[in-house]
């Protein structure tokens, strides 16, 4: 439904009577997947449009983001701004670490960083 709506944008206006055809590109969602598609519109003799197009569904990133429990409070509202930008990402708080949570919690850390990779056949 989402690319009908997209689809009705993307018709070309003739800007000059050598003008026929005209190709758009979009991100939008198949399923729950981003995909790019490539439009191709194409002015037929009768004055109607000809349509074609393909599209390509997006790679599907795996995030995990980690902070230390005591890393400054800036860090933290940065962390939580991109946790919101990719709600399927997932958070890690390191305890007993600041922003230097790799050396103060080496152990908690690495094993959430093994753990997060195995999920993901890494």
């Amino acid at each position: 439904m989402r690319w009908a709506l997209l689809l009705a944008a993307l018709l070309p206006r003739v800007v000059s009577a050598d003008e026929t055809s005209e190709t758009k590109e979009l991100v939008g969602q198949v399923g729950s997947r981003s995909a790019l598609m490539v439009v191709h519109a194409t002015q037929r003799p009768d004055g109607g449009w000809q349509l074609t197009g393909e599209y390509v569904l997006l790679p599907t990133l795996a995030r995990r983001f980690v902070e230390g429990e005591r890393s400054p409070e800036l860090f933290r509202i940065v962390i939580g701004q991109l946790a919101r930008c990719a709600p399927s990402a997932q958070r890690a708080t390191v305890p007993n670490a600041g922003h230097a949570m790799h050396r103060a919690n080496a152990r908690f850390y690495d094993d959430t960083l093994s753990r997060f990779l195995a999920d993901h056949g890494l």
